[in-house]
């Protein structure tokens, strides 16, 4: 069969690798990280998608024949020299954006915050905390500094109508 690549094991790769699996190529993951799961993994609350979910996603990928190796980072030039015919990449595209909000009070992106809490760090915000945005992944900082011991309240500030707010209507709620 024909060797096919996958740079990155997030969502994108996986579903990419599964899929080449599917139709009869060789597949191999190659991830940066310990393990499969990409942003899925790290960031996304467990209250939102368990990591049991996500394991049990890559043992069926695996059971399909994808191959994985991980800590590792391979350059479209050495799969290619590697004997890979086909390479997918999927790095991930998670780039923060800047509120544009001055003053010295502290902030980062809801991203970065996701991941500190899914790995335990943060043991604290202050009292109030607000949230920039209207997507999904607000919405899951929100819910997320919700569970932060001492914070008493939580707002979600978004430039547009509650109507035009993108998150899913369910994660809004």
């Amino acid at each position: 069969p024909v060797k096919a690549a996958v740079i990155g094991a997030g969502p994108a790769g996986l579903s990419a690798a599964y899929f080449l699996a599917r139709a009869g190529f060789d597949t191999s993951v190659f991830e940066k990280e310990g393990e499969a799961g990409g942003v899925v993994r790290s960031a996304i609350p467990e209250f939102r998608i368990p990591s049991s979910v996500v394991d049990d996603d890559i043992a069926f990928i695996k059971d399909n024949g994808v191959k994985f190796h991980f800590s590792v980072e391979k350059t479209v030039e050495e799969l290619r020299k590697e004997g890979f015919g086909y390479i997918f990449v999927s790095i991930g595209a998670t780039k923060p954006n800047d509120a544009g909000i001055g003053g010295n009070t502290p902030r980062e992106s809801a991203v970065s915050f996701l991941m500190r809490a899914k790995r335990g760090e943060v043991k604290s915000l202050g009292r109030s905390v607000v949230v920039v945005g209207g997507g999904n992944t607000a919405m899951d900082a929100a819910r997320m500094a919700k569970r932060i011991a001492g914070v008493e309240s939580v707002t979600v500030v978004y430039r547009r109508s509650i109507s035009e707010m993108p998150a899913d209507r369910e994660e809004y709620e």
